[in-house]
């Protein structure tokens, strides 16, 4: 699909440029007071519901096949630490299950790593965008042991400022993607897939 392809790269660069972008945009604003850089510099915990778009997984076990993969649900867990700065080190856990052509069962995904991200504050809202790099595994009766290396990004709209309310909603645009992968006789690789997420951060 083109346009879901389109729509990957345009994702991908919204997000690039947000995460190296933020410091350049806020400069020269107003700086917050005290009490408000106290309050906005704390750890956060985002609890999400997403959708996987569809997209194409490459598989090779000798001979490369394409298999289309198709709309699928995907949880996840965000924790950004602000305690010192608006830059964040955090981790991340997604947990999901990705349904494939040819196959009549869907994949069972869990995925956990670290993630870099950075915050900018649109007056009452909260900008957030970065990175993710993680330890993937794939579990289905006819496709076992498959393990991958996760190279995500994504950012949140957050409806709300986390460091004065609690329970704030949030809406985000991301990618997953798997540079290298597989299991003992396949090689498994896919690209950007495009994902939608709304959630709430504690």
């Amino acid at each position: 699909m083109n346009y879901a392809r389109y729509l990957q790269n345009i994702t991908a660069i919204i997000i690039f440029t947000a995460t190296i972008g933020i410091p350049s945009i806020t400069r020269g604003q107003e700086q917050p007071s005290e009490s408000k850089i106290k309050q906005s510099k704390e750890g956060e915990i985002l609890i999400g519901l997403g959708v996987l778009l569809p997209g194409t997984v490459v598989i090779d076990g000798g001979t490369s096949v394409e298999r289309d993969s198709t709309t699928s649900i995907l949880a996840q867990l965000i924790y950004d630490d602000f305690s010192t700065s608006n830059a964040s080190v955090g981790f991340y856990l997604n947990v999901g299950s990705v349904g494939m052509e040819y196959y009549e069962d869907p994949l069972s995904l869990f995925e956990g790593g670290i993630t870099i991200r950075k915050k900018m504050k649109l007056e009452d809202k909260n900008l957030k965008a970065g990175v993710g790099l993680g330890y993937r595994m794939f579990s289905h009766s006819s496709l076992t042991g498959v393990t991958g290396l996760g190279l995500n990004a994504q950012a949140e709209l957050q409806l709300g400022d986390p460091g004065q309310e609690h329970n704030i909603p949030y809406i985000g645009v991301g990618f997953l993607t798997q540079l290298t992968g597989g299991n003992d006789d396949y090689w498994i690789t896919f690209g950007p897939i495009l994902m939608l997420v709304g959630g709430v951060t504690l």
